[in-house]
């Protein structure tokens, strides 16, 4: 029945007297390309080669828009298991609609679409993605990028299997496979964990700045001081106190260093041993939780996942602001007194049998 449909549809002046918008305007040659593509087209229908009679329509069509190659388009969509496709497909064809004065073939191609659909519709699998956080997530669905507006609501898919991908800054990603019969729905809750190595990045270019600022700043008093000092002699006073002890600001540096080392290096195990006992909980959890859905009795263990990974955060950002301090210290630390300019001194003295004063120039 599709058979001689098809043929009388091309065969008859459907095309080659169509409307001027749908074919009067194409090259003769576009048509009896368009027409033979179809003939292939529903010949490979008949025999259920899905992917040539695909190809035939898909590629007819192009050349000369037309609600039966849509129609045909459909058929072969569905016949591969593509049922958004073969959706979208017939549901184009009646949003079209045919024109006043189109053939009867066109008529008839939306009167079939319109029972067709129906039947299609009912066997769509639906999944909701729920991605937590979804801010600047990207999430994928068998290669093709899912909108953020699509997120936390449903959407269809063909039944089989499906691969998801999820990544987000500062986030490790997130991989699953899931797959759906016909008419199925499920829906997938996918937490991201935090990434401690971006964590740790981040943390080491702060403390690098940090750093540089505190290096830059250490110099001026020295600088400071030495003009100080300079002012006061050449008003005839003594050296400047603050100058008296630089070698042993030199030794509370090296110290307040060695103990900002240690602590940061505290800092660091505590994150490197909260962080494996986050990864050993996150294993647990993705074992017992299929597909990222987990039940209500895990509640305990993911709040102890959460709680871990916090802590390993926090010990490898102290550590990390910790040892960077420390060799800061270090290297900012006066190394030693520097040179006095010579001052002459005269005091009086009083000793048995003798008075008067002495100088040291």
């Amino acid at each position: 029945m599709r058979r001689k449909f098809f043929i009388g549809l091309f065969a008859a002046s459907s095309l080659v007297l169509a409307p001027a918008s749908l074919s009067a305007q194409a090259p003769d040659a576009d048509r009896v390309t368009a027409r033979a593509m179809a003939e292939e087209g529903q010949a490979a229908l008949e025999r259920r080669d899905y992917r040539v009679a695909e190809d035939r329509f898909t590629r007819a069509d192009a050349l000369i828009h037309a609600p039966t190659l849509m129609l045909g388009l459909a058929r072969a969509q569905l016949g591969l298991g593509k049922l958004v496709e073969a959706h979208e497909s017939y549901q184009r064809i009646l949003r079209e609609g045919v024109k006043p004065g189109a053939p009867p073939a066109f008529s008839k191609a939306v009167s079939e679409a319109g029972k067709e659909v129906e039947a299609v519709a009912g066997r769509l699998a639906w999944v909701t993605l729920d991605v937590s956080p979804a801010a600047d997530a990207e999430v994928t669905l068998d290669g093709m990028a899912v909108p953020r507006a699509a997120l936390g609501f449903k959407r269809p898919v063909n039944p089989g299997t499906h691969r998801l991908r999820v990544t987000a800054p500062g986030y490790l990603s997130r991989e699953e496979t899931f797959s759906l019969s016909e008419a199925a729905k499920t829906a997938l809750t996918i937490q991201l964990m935090p990434d401690p190595g971006a964590r740790i990045a981040t943390a080491d270019v702060a403390a690098g700045a940090q750093g540089t600022a505190k290096g830059s700043t250490a110099v001026d008093p020295r600088a400071g001081a030495a003009g100080d000092r300079e002012k006061n002699n050449a008003m005839g006073g003594g050296p400047l106190d603050s100058d008296v002890g630089v070698s042993d600001r030199g030794r509370a540096n090296r110290i307040a260093g060695g103990v900002s080392v240690i602590l940061g290096g505290a800092g660091l195990v505590t994150g490197a041993v909260a962080g494996g006992l986050a990864l050993r909980k996150r294993d647990e959890l993705k074992d017992a939780c299929p597909e990222g859905a987990c039940r209500a009795d895990r509640q305990n263990d993911i709040d102890t996942f959460h709680k871990l990974t916090t802590v390993s955060t926090i010990g490898f950002i102290a550590g990390a602001v910790g040892v960077s301090a420390g060799v800061v210290l270090f290297l900012t630390a006066p190394s030693g007194e520097e040179p006095r300019p010579p001052t002459a001194r005269v005091s009086p003295y009083i000793g048995w049998g003798t008075a008067g004063v002495r100088g040291h120039f």
